[in-house]
């Protein structure tokens, strides 16, 4: 079960739910703009977008999952993963009603809208 409150998603994985929370620790392992790149990364399907996932789920997990085992043995399903990623990152980045600001001025909220679009594109094909 997800606590959007805390920012916490809960990836299903080999039989146990693993938490996946941007702290700002984990966001400073690969830093704002890293996070985006490797967001993106993912999602292009192209060349080195399983290590990017990879690595986006180890920082998420808070070493939880291990971004070399990953790509070397098992792993979660990537459609999975990814959507769960892009939640956890949704989180972590929404402000709270009442801030200054509204979502939709937020830059990474725009990301979130544009992946959501590609993946509902790539299920409708």
């Amino acid at each position: 079960m997800n606590d959007e409150r805390l920012g916490i998603v809960r990836l299903p994985f080999a039989g146990r739910s693993i938490p996946l929370r941007f702290t700002w620790r984990a966001i400073d392992a690969v830093g704002r703009a890293g996070v985006g790149e490797l967001l993106d990364k993912a999602g292009q399907g192209e060349a080195g977008d399983m290590a990017a996932l990879a690595r986006l789920l180890e920082v998420a997990s808070d070493g939880e999952l291990n971004a070399e085992e990953m790509m070397n043995g098992d792993a979660p399903a990537f459609a999975t993963a990814y959507l769960a990623v892009l939640q956890a990152w949704t989180a972590a980045v929404r402000q709270p009603e009442g801030e200054a600001g509204t979502s939709s001025e937020n830059p990474l909220l725009r990301l979130w809208t544009s992946s959501k679009r590609l993946w509902g594109r790539l299920w409708a094909a």
